[in-house]
């Protein structure tokens, strides 16, 4: 059951980030229906951001900056484990989506949310040229009554990762989902 629900929000997040695409002439995330603002997420000091206290739920590593050194992508949550391994949730909860490159890391996420969950995805453009490759990752936020995908992707000319939420539902109530819980 819980392959399937994993199948079902692998095929919804891909047909949501079909309909993206980058615009040759600005470089922006371009999304029919949806405003896009780009915000830039600089690099702060790796010993800044403290994860003591969070339960790390998911993390990937990828070469988002294409230094040929690979960087670390972690979800955190401030809900804790307790000794059965069982996550203790409350209503709400901060949670934290972080790259780490070495000395630096960049809080892509970092928010209260209440009575939902955050979830993230990687994708690569396709480009077959390695130097021009460019990795998104996806921030998906789950809750009763929004449901949002912002996508992030490294700038090197700026020196950070650039977001921008490429879908917000416009509904204020939902009745049901099949992403799966943590």
């Amino acid at each position: 059951m819980r392959r399937i629900s994993y199948i079902l929000l692998f095929v919804f997040l891909c047909m949501v980030l079909n309909g993206c695409q980058k615009s040759e002439q600005t470089g922006m995330l371009l999304q029919l229906g949806n405003k896009v603002e780009n915000s830039l997420i600089e690099a702060v000091p790796s010993e800044s951001i403290d994860t003591k206290s969070m339960t790390k739920l998911d993390k990937f590593s990828c070469d988002y900056d294409l230094d040929n050194n690979e960087e670390k992508i972690e979800l955190y949550t401030a809900a804790r484990r307790n000794e059965k391994g069982e996550i203790g949730w409350n209503d709400g909860q901060n949670w934290l989506l972080v790259v780490w490159d070495g000395q630096k890391a960049y809080p892509l996420l970092s928010e209260y949310v209440q009575l939902g969950s955050v979830y993230f995805t990687v994708s690569k453009n396709g480009i077959e040229d390695a130097s021009k490759e460019i990795s998104h990752i996806n921030a998906i936020i789950n809750i009763g009554t929004k449901f949002s995908v912002t996508t992030y992707s490294f700038n090197k000319d700026k020196g950070g990762f650039v977001g921008g939420i490429v879908y917000n539902s416009k509904d204020t109530n939902f009745v049901h989902t099949s992403i799966p819980d943590y």
